[in-house]
């Protein structure tokens, strides 16, 4: 979770500093409107890309908890 919230977090800055200046770069290529719709389309990719990550969430919790209860029960016989 460390990684993922770090890979997160990097993600996150370089979208609030390169994402206005994509669309000034847009804008000045494009029309106003036609930049604006170029970027929504990187928020529906991050978005899907959000909703994708459900996929791997639930089976890596059961790997976890799994591993945790495997652990657990080897320390307790050797007590």
């Amino acid at each position: 979770r460390g990684r993922a919230n770090a890979l997160v977090s990097i993600v996150d800055d370089l979208g609030k500093g390169l994402g206005p200046a994509l669309v000034s770069v847009l804008i000045t290529t494009f029309d106003r409107q036609t930049a604006f719709n170029i970027s929504l389309i990187g928020w529906i990719i991050g978005g899907l890309l959000s909703l994708a990550i459900m996929l791997f969430v639930d089976n890596d919790e059961k790997a976890v908890q799994q591993t945790l209860r495997i652990q657990l029960s080897g320390n307790q016989d050797g007590e």
